[in-house]
């Protein structure tokens, strides 16, 4: 019977990693449950949320009494499974391939070459062959994820790490990891070449997460977490293509080594991070016989509701929405874990389109979502991923990688249960999409402050002080730009009385924009005084003035859709978008997937196969997957569009529940 492994951490003294004392949980871990969900209607993403059940007999868990240093919520907690799983554990020199895996026997190591042995100590280690070492497991799926404790030894000419999507013994493709560099490489026909290399230092003898995400055409690889970044550009952070004719179809995964060397290998296995998000609340709990704790995290989604930014939309002509994203994101400092696809142009002119954002970081990439028309979410490795609308129409999001089945035969994964649902509250067969554009009005004094003649408003500030004042723009204006450096007599003054009378003190006085903060409808000025204590009696701001043209309704409609299922209707009033021929595009996009219902599945998965447990940990959100139920008369294709798992009895008892929509 399959046994999933559960591995849980927390990083309590905020230091960047999971190796020091009590940030390992695993052993503590009673139970977990999880969910990552989306709302099919308004189609957001809800955060994830993991609740993890703690053994808390010794009270390491209670605030009052626990021996944890940094035992707060905030911290950054990882959950990620397994499956399979091996630790190899066994007599040192025996073959890998004569070696039952920990977790499963119904998986077999392979000797492609040279075999892996175990090292007697709970890793696994090459011979003394100096020749290539592969030793794989047929996983019956090209795209998968894997991963490995892996030590990187002192070897500087022999190298190891993976064997993916292996043929036959002149047609796989390999990753390996040097002291200074990770690198792709291939053999096809018998011919080794280099796919792409990125520097990276592995010192001598340190051990790290190993990840390796095979998805269609392209390969990601995390090292304790970390994208590292191959591929070209800043959006496709660390996507590498690895799509070659001779290995595409390879179904065999494994570990790969160059020839004799000092490096191990400590776990390996299929491999499903999660959630790497931040903790809400540590709630212990009495119980009679037995204490608990349990601890609740979220990811990022749940951070980004709360964060509030003002920034632009965009920040030059054809500027990309998912360039404006990551401008967004770090604009608030946020941390720097995004995967984005190239999306279409929203802002076309700089002038024309500018417009400030003054909301919650979340409502901001949901704008950005529907302007799209794509999906974003956060994975499991804490990225914020942006699909373009073109994401799941292209490969390999047009074919299926899996067809669930009602009966259980070990050649399929199979539910055991399934809610239906036929999709109608997400109908939507008219939208209007407003574009709104600006006129620049030419330079203004935008803001006026500590008027001389209301000496009320006189600011008094003490001998070398500083003081920050932040303003919303004249009412007349819609968005400012283009600050002008503020200009003594010109733009500020002061002077040793509140009414603007006694010795002018202008000269000594200090004013600077604080341009990072002062964006469209708000100006910050930062004032530092001089030597001599008095009063800020003007402060004022100059810049580009715009005001916004009424916008323009650009309507699709589907009156076939209206006639059958009533009149549904969707306003978007863009805050990206600048042109009308963009909206035509993104309405007529958005009304195509919505203008009939799409038929809704929840699939209850429970890890007792092979095939069944492989799939549990292998489909990802926006995969192509296939659903029959003869009974219901159900043979179609769905996306993947939500997850959620429950996993007990030291992993025995695992649970996953599948949200399906109809493609």
């Amino acid at each position: 019977m399959p046994k999933f492994t559960t591995e849980v951490f927390v990083d309590w003294n905020a230091d960047g990693d999971y190796s020091d004392a009590d940030e390992d949980l695993t052993s503590y871990v009673k139970s977990l449950s999880y969910a990552h969900q989306r709302n099919l209607d308004s189609e957001q993403m809800s955060a994830g949320v993991l609740t993890v059940t703690l053994n808390n007999d010794d009270h390491r868990f209670s605030k009052p009494k626990g021996t944890i240093t940094g035992l707060q919520p905030g911290r950054t907690m990882w959950a990620r499974l397994w499956y399979p799983f091996d630790t190899f554990v066994g007599t040192d020199g025996t073959n890998l391939s004569a070696h039952t895996l920990t977790q499963d026997s119904n998986w077999t190591w392979v000797a492609a070459s040279n075999n892996f042995q175990l090292n007697g100590s709970g890793a696994a280690r090459v011979s003394t062959t100096d020749a290539a070492h592969i030793n794989y497991l047929d996983f019956g799926d090209t795209d998968v994820e894997i991963a490995a404790q892996y030590r990187r030894g002192t070897d500087t000419s022999d190298h190891g790490g993976f064997v993916f999507r292996y043929v036959d013994a002149n047609n796989y493709g390999y990753l390996r990891a040097t002291n200074s560099a990770i690198e792709f490489r291939k053999v096809i026909g018998g011919t080794d070449s280099q796919i792409a290399t990125k520097a990276y230092t592995w010192a001598d003898n340190t051990t790290k997460l190993l990840q390796l995400r095979l998805h269609g055409a392209t390969a990601v690889v995390l090292v304790d977490g970390v994208q590292i970044a191959f591929g070209s550009g800043t959006n496709h952070t660390g996507e590498q293509s690895v799509a070659d004719a001779g290995i595409n179809a390879g179904e065999k995964h494994g570990l790969w080594c160059d020839g004799a060397a000092d490096h191990t290998w400590l776990q390996f296995g299929g491999y499903k991070s999660l959630i790497h998000g931040f903790i809400e609340s540590i709630i212990p709990r009495p119980s009679k016989g037995s204490q608990y704790a349990y601890i609740k995290a979220h990811d990022d989604i749940s951070e980004q509701q709360k964060t509030e930014i003002h920034y632009l939309n965009g920040g030059a002509a054809n500027y990309r929405l998912d360039q404006s994203m990551q401008s967004i994101l770090n604009s608030v400092g946020w941390r720097s874990r995004y995967q984005m696809d190239e999306c279409n142009i929203g802002m076309h002119d700089l002038f024309d389109g500018v417009k400030t954002l003054d909301m919650f970081l979340q409502d901001a990439i949901q704008q950005m979502q529907i302007e799209e028309d794509g999906f974003v979410y956060v994975d499991g490795d804490g990225y914020t991923r942006f699909e373009s609308r073109g994401h799941r129409a292209a490969a390999p999001h047009n074919a299926s990688l899996a067809t669930y089945k009602e009966a259980k035969t070990g050649s399929f994964p199979y539910f055991s249960d399934m809610s239906w649902e036929d999709g109608d509250s997400g109908i939507e067969n008219r939208n209007a999409f407003f574009v709104k554009r600006a006129t620049q009005v030419g330079t203004a004094i935008v803001v006026t402050t500590m008027d001389i003649d209301a000496t009320l408003n006189s600011e008094p500030f003490d001998a070398a002080e500083t003081k920050t004042f932040e303003f919303e723009i004249d009412s007349a204006y819609d968005f400012a730009g283009g600050l002008a450096p503020p200009t003594a007599d010109t733009d500020y003054t002061a002077n040793t009385l509140a009414d603007g009378s006694g010795t002018a003190l202008t000269a000594q006085l200090t004013v600077t924009n604080v341009t990072t903060r002062s964006l469209g409808h708000f100006i910050v000025q930062k004032v530092v005084w001089g030597g001599t204590a008095g009063f800020l009696t003007m402060l004022r701001q100059r810049a580009d003035a715009f005001t916004f043209n009424e916008p323009v309704a650009i309507i699709a409609e589907d009156t076939t859709s209206a006639a059958s299922y009533r009149d549904r209707f969707k306003k978007i009033d863009c805050l990206f978008i600048d042109r009308n021929e963009m909206a035509e595009a993104v309405g007529a996009n958005r009304l195509a997937r919505r203008k009939d219902p799409k038929t809704r599945l929840t699939l209850t998965l429970q890890g007792a196969d092979k095939v069944t447990a492989h799939n549990m940990m292998q489909r990802r959100l926006s995969d192509l997957v296939s659903c029959v139920y003869t009974e219901m008369g159900i043979n179609d294709t769905f996306h993947v569009e939500g997850e959620s798992w429950s996993v007990d009895q030291a992993g025995f008892a695992v649970t996953q529940t599948l949200q399906l929509r109809e493609a």
